[in-house]
């Protein structure tokens, strides 16, 4: 029973900018409850923390890969940010990985099931780039003797062992291991 003098307001259609936000809202979910409950937690827990329903998530999302994947891509576009820039070393991007690591441990555990899958390989490429630019630019800043593999290297090696490492331990693990792999980048 409503109150006296308060009618429901109609809902009012937001087409495509409710869209862009409930795609938003459900990557922040996932990343969140991947990082919480590993890969295999219920999508409908990501939907219910996105306050979006199951149908919405399905629409844009039509299978847990999806999701991981376009968790890993929205990803992949930050640490593309971080290397575009003139000053970014090695540790920067591996400081990105670091922050990253529960959506880029649900990536591992779901992508060593999927190899084959193109987008999955399309990441792979997105990643090999990125060791590329670090490489190409020379100089103090940028990891000169490196080879582009070296790189991609490191991350994986950051991920993987992240992957272990309890939600709790991760930060202070990623630091650990992020001073290890700058030895190894060190310009000589």
């Amino acid at each position: 029973m409503r109150a006296q003098g308060l009618e429901a307001k109609p809902r009012r259609n937001r087409g495509p900018a409710a869209a862009v936000e409930n795609r938003h809202r459900l990557l922040d979910a996932a990343r969140a409850v991947f990082a919480e409950r590993g890969i295999d937690a219920p999508l409908n827990e990501i939907a219910q923390r996105a306050e979006v329903g199951q149908g919405t998530l399905y629409r844009h999302f039509p299978d847990r890969l999806s999701l991981v994947l376009a968790v890993f891509d929205d990803n992949m576009d930050h640490l593309e940010a971080i290397v575009r820039r003139p000053e970014a070393t090695v540790d920067d991007l591996l400081a990105g990985v670091a922050e990253q690591s529960s959506a880029s441990a649900a990536l591992v555990q779901l992508g060593s099931a999927e190899r084959d899958d193109p987008r999955l390989q399309r990441l792979g490429v997105r990643l090999i780039a990125l060791g590329e630019a670090l490489t190409s630019g020379g100089g103090q800043s940028r990891a000169s003797e490196a080879q582009p593999g070296d790189i991609v290297l490191a991350v994986q090696m950051l991920a993987l062992s992240l992957v272990h490492v309890p939600q709790d331990q991760r930060d202070a693990a990623a630091a650990r291991m992020r001073t290890m792999l700058a030895a190894w980048f060190e310009p000589r």
